[in-house]
């Protein structure tokens, strides 16, 4: 079942006739492939959940430009380029994804407000290859240097 994610789906699934006033937003298990471009009508848009989706590219996420939190938990995201023009973002969620590669940690210093960062839960579970990596956490807080 395919999803077309336009104006009209952002206000049945949040509820509010005006897209400026939805604060937060969950599109969580649609199977999303990809962040549609109407993502942008939510303007003060300030929380919003992605996970257990298919998508596998960030897009259209620049122009959220109040975003504080974002979970993309359960995806298929091997990248995360395309974060970093979200100044914003405090709060990320990225477990369960399929990110490898310590250029991505590089990525994830950019955003100066990140405080938060997840690549695997708590107890373990749901990590990304990376964190089998016993360096990974030393490059986390290496290049993510606002994290707390």
């Amino acid at each position: 079942m395919s999803v077309t994610v336009d104006e009209d789906f952002l206000k049945k699934r949040s509820g509010q006739f005006d897209l400026d006033i939805v604060y937060r937003l969950s599109l969580k298990g649609l199977g999303l492939t990809q962040v549609d471009a109407s993502i942008a009508l939510c303007h003060n848009l300030q929380e919003l959940d992605l996970s257990d989706n298919r998508i596998s590219k960030i897009t259209n996420l620049s122009e959220l430009s109040q975003l504080k939190k974002l979970v993309m938990a359960n995806n298929g995201l091997t990248s995360v380029d395309g974060l970093d023009k979200c100044a914003s973002i405090e709060h990320l969620f990225l477990q369960g994804n399929k990110i490898a590669n310590f250029d991505v940690i590089e990525v994830l210093g950019r955003p100066p407000r990140l405080k938060s960062l997840y690549l695997r839960n708590l107890e373990g579970s749901a990590s990304n290859p990376i964190c089998d990596n016993l360096r990974y956490r030393f490059y986390v807080l290496k290049f993510c240097t606002t994290l707390v």
